[in-house]
């Protein structure tokens, strides 16, 4: 009988509490990472969509002027959205909380410039 218990294999209650507090351990340490790496992408995203409508609207100065040796763009608070995407390729996605903020209208000699914001926070300070 005890011949036959000594052959059984298996795990001991010992290490299966040690594998449970090293999988805890794991969970304590990555959970909060994963949520720094979701704010991060947030910011990133953000930064990204500024970026790209800085260099639509500088692009779109360019060509103007080069081709009708003139440029002028009024920007609004209603209607910054659509001319901004109306300059991209492709409309960008937009993280919760961003939004547009008009910083000044195109001219004969500059381009409009734009800023945004996040959770109302300057996307150029984050």
């Amino acid at each position: 009988m005890t011949k036959a218990l000594r052959s059984q294999k298996g795990f001991t209650l010992i290490e299966l509490v040690i594998i449970i507090v090293l999988l805890g351990l794991l969970a304590a340490v990555a959970i909060p990472r994963y949520i720094d790496l979701r704010e991060d992408a947030r910011k990133a995203a953000a930064k990204g969509n500024l970026d790209a409508a800085r260099a639509a609207l500088t692009l779109d100065f360019a060509s103007a002027v080069v081709k009708q040796q003139s440029y002028s763009l009024t920007i609004t608070t209603g209607n910054i959205t659509s001319v901004i995407e109306a300059r991209l390729e492709s409309p960008p996605k937009y993280p919760s909380g961003f939004s547009w903020v008009t910083v000044s209208n195109g001219s004969s000699t500059s381009p409009a410039r734009v800023s945004a914001t996040l959770d109302g926070v300057d996307v150029t300070t984050l």
